[in-house]
């Protein structure tokens, strides 16, 4: 196995990692900046592992929004800051009044300082609560159980300087945020081009 396959896998179980990191905000940065740096390590070890004449990237017709982000994310992160994430917390409520029973109401939000050394994932603690009907006034009297608390993690990058602007760009034609789907997108077009690196390459 040469350093080119080596490199194949780490990317794949970097990606296991940080989808398996979802209750650790340190785990889940650590391993997005893994698989982040792996990205450029591949061409890397492409460039120094092939037969022909000379490893040219540009070839490979593959390249997308996605893995553009991923080679403005490496500089930013190497040149600028260290990136971070927010949290998109959800939280259902089942409805246990007559006449609404089995009814779920659900409030989201964003929990925007994250310690990214944290082992545990930090919570709004949203509870919804009654309205007197005659007053109108807030109750301390709970609307329903809480059902489930859902998290999700989303790329946190300040919108301060010019080299942050385009990741924003980007991240808004994209249209999602969240480091693991990011991740997989990017390995999808990786394994394309892993693929298309050996049809290139004299020796297998």
């Amino acid at each position: 196995m040469n350093d080119v396959d080596i490199v194949m896998q780490d990317l794949r179980d970097t990606l296991n990692i940080l989808i398996n990191s979802k209750k650790s905000p340190k785990h889940t940065r650590k391993a997005f900046s893994e698989f982040t740096n792996l990205t450029q390590k591949l061409t890397s070890v492409m460039r120094k592992n092939f037969t022909g004449d000379k490893w040219n990237a540009l070839e490979f017709e593959g390249w997308n929004n996605v893995t553009a982000l991923f080679k403005k994310l490496r500089n930013y992160e190497e040149h600028e800051e260290i990136i971070k994430t927010e949290i998109r917390e959800t939280t259902s409520h089942t409805m246990t009044d007559p006449g609404w029973e089995g009814v779920t109401l659900c409030t989201s939000g964003t929990i925007k300082d994250v310690n990214p050394l944290s082992d545990k994932v930090p919570t709004a603690n949203v509870v919804m609560y009654e309205a007197d009907p005659v007053t109108g006034r807030m109750t301390n009297i709970p609307v329903g159980a809480k059902r489930s608390v859902s998290y999700k993690y989303h790329l946190s990058i300040s919108d301060s300087n010019k080299n942050s602007r385009p990741i924003n760009k980007l991240l808004k034609k994209i249209g999602r945020k969240e480091p693991t789907h990011l991740a997989s997108k990017c390995l999808e077009t990786l394994e394309e081009y892993y693929e298309f690196y050996y049809k290139n390459n004299k020796i297998i």
